[in-house]
């Protein structure tokens, strides 16, 4: 079943609260993530979560940014592609 097997996610908006929290359980399930965060001490210390964790600092109102993070998902996963997306970014 899918237990055994790594899938990639990516996550927008993983440095607190629900992007976090899906990040360190789907890294915990032995999953590859990629969490897009704004600021270079969150990204370490979600790459901190293991060598399953990835992050890429971008500000996703950039266009720029979502095409450097686009390139960087492409990058990791190669013809894998991903399994998921958790559009979890924004400001209330």
């Amino acid at each position: 079943g899918l237990s055994c097997v790594m899938l990639t996610f990516v996550i927008t908006g993983a440095s607190t609260g629900i992007g976090r929290g899906a990040m360190e359980d789907l890294v915990a399930r032995g999953h590859r993530v990629i969490g897009t965060v704004r600021k270079e001490a969150d990204a370490q210390r979600l790459r901190a979560l293991g060598p399953q964790a990835h992050a890429v600092v971008a500000e996703l109102t950039r266009a720029e940014d979502v095409a450097r993070l686009a390139q960087e998902v492409r990058a990791i996963v190669g013809d894998q592609g991903l399994a998921g997306l958790v559009n979890n970014a924004g400001i209330a």
